[in-house]
């Protein structure tokens, strides 16, 4: 009977939540702007998250930055608006890889801010989606 118990889907999905709930540290956001959104947010600055998606709509997603350690490549940072509700964001499509746990977006502190950053070349073209709230 417990073995049962420990590989039952709600149990596994609270645990994915308190895995996905893990705070980042700056040092671990490979994305310059999202770095930079950690500093502001460190810096108390609440406003900054608001600009972040206003820029972020002016632009377009995904985000692309430059890698500057090698001009073929680039980082490319996909971001979901999360809101109370969301308990993990999955990628799935093209630049989804390996297994679901690989592919789960990560949250920005306590904000709606989700992302997940690949280092990829700067020619790719792909397609992909989101399972928000996804069961695994």
């Amino acid at each position: 009977m417990p073995l049962q118990m420990i590989t039952d889907r709600p149990i596994a999905s609270s645990l994915l939540s308190v895995i996905v709930a893990v705070a980042v540290s700056a040092e671990d956001i490979q994305s310059p702007r999202l770095n930079q959104l950690a500093a502001e947010l460190d810096n108390g600055d609440r406003g900054a998250i608001e600009t972040f998606w206003n820029e972020m709509a002016a632009k377009t997603t995904p985000l692309i930055e430059p890698l500057e350690a090698d001009p073929n490549r680039v980082l490319l940072t996909v971001l979901w608006r999360g809101d109370a509700s969301t308990q993990n964001v999955l990628l799935v499509g093209g630049l989804a890889a390996g297994h679901p746990l690989d592919n789960t977006l990560t949250q920005l502190r306590d904000t709606d801010v989700w992302y997940r950053t690949i280092v990829t070349g700067s020619d790719l073209r792909a397609t992909y989606q989101f399972s928000p709230n996804d069961p695994m």
